[in-house]
């Protein structure tokens, strides 16, 4: 009984030696991983901190350098000043052709002219105003069935292209100027009238009138061909 409690007393004794040297060789290896595990956890934050934090101070250098400092000028910045600052005369002649070259302006416009005397007889209508206009006037009174006056015709475009702007040559037709060949106390047709410058009556023909006949009267009333 002694050998076998001996016995369980040594087994007890060696199993709680192993115990003991399993723990203590157990102590050692577990530290390590307990600081690796803390290690991570206080590395991490630490990028996650830091990257603003580098972030925004580089962020803020950037405005505030070109505030309180200029910024060197860059060797590209250097040949273009000359051209904004100043330019030389030779780069501002090349404008001054494209000035001299410009078209012409275009001619002024010619005055209006008075339009040109009418080369035919006047109507019947304008009587009163030849007698005030300052010129010598014939007027040659007839009608569209009188054979005389027809003939009568091409001597008055005759005198009316000949003395345009120098005496007034008129027809009137009876019937259609009746009042008017009342009032000249026309009889017979074809009749001329001759006035002066002033609206005279001056000569009366009854009858056909040549152009040599008609080149006389005016020449008394001062009219030159």
């Amino acid at each position: 009984m002694k050998r076998s409690g001996i016995l369980i007393f040594v087994l007890i004794l060696a199993v709680a030696g192993v115990l003991l040297a399993k723990r203590l060789t157990k102590r050692p290896p577990e530290r390590p991983p307990v600081v690796a595990a803390r290690a991570p956890q206080a590395e991490s934050p630490a990028p996650q901190t830091s990257a603003p934090e580098a972030s925004a101070p580089a962020a803020s250098a950037q405005p505030t350098e070109p505030e309180h400092q200029p910024a060197p000028p860059s060797p590209t910045d250097e040949p273009k000043r000359p051209q904004t600052e100043a330019r030389p005369a030779e780069q501002v002649k090349p404008d001054r052709p494209a000035a001299q070259s410009a078209p012409p302006a275009p001619p002024a416009a010619p005055a209006p002219q008075p339009a040109p005397e009418p080369a035919h007889p006047l109507s019947g209508a304008d009587l009163s105003a030849c007698l005030t206009s300052g010129r010598p006037t014939m007027a040659d009174f007839g009608a569209g069935w009188c054979q005389p006056c027809k003939q009568m015709e091409p001597v008055l475009e005759q005198a009316a292209a000949k003395y345009a702007g120098k005496a007034n040559i008129v027809y009137i037709d009876t019937d259609e100027y009746g009042r008017t060949a009342r009032q000249y106390q026309i009889r017979l047709i074809p009749t001329q009238i001759f006035f002066d410058s002033e609206g005279k009556e001056i000569f009366r023909n009854i009858g056909l009138f040549p152009i040599e006949k008609i080149d006389e009267q005016l020449a008394k009333l001062g009219v030159q061909q």
